[in-house]
């Protein structure tokens, strides 16, 4: 199953996400059923300001999560991913690996 690691979160909505003031953070943040390229998959967002790597893992990759890599956006201390494919339901979790 391949990933697509582009972010539809631009510069301004990660600048409102750090200031504390993007109203609907909700919207970008977690996982969503979206539709990208005309491919209906899950958008998965984190905030993991630390993180040295972050990796989404789940039945749908027999939770080895160096598939899924997820794409740091900018400074910010999100990461994002988009993975084709998923639908609601599936279980997955985030995999987050720290500087130590």
């Amino acid at each position: 199953m391949q990933a697509w690691n582009s972010s539809p979160y631009n510069e301004y909505d990660r600048y409102l996400f750090n200031q504390g003031t993007h109203y609907r953070a909700y919207q970008m943040m977690g996982a969503h059923i979206v539709e990208q390229d005309g491919v209906k998959g899950v958008r998965f967002a984190t905030w993991a300001p630390r993180a040295r790597s972050v990796r989404v893992v789940g039945d749908f990759n027999n939770w080895q999560g160096d598939q899924h890599l997820m794409e740091p956006l900018g400074s910010s201390g999100i990461w994002a991913l988009f993975v084709p494919g998923l639908d609601e339901g599936d279980i997955y979790k985030y995999e987050i690996h720290t500087p130590q």
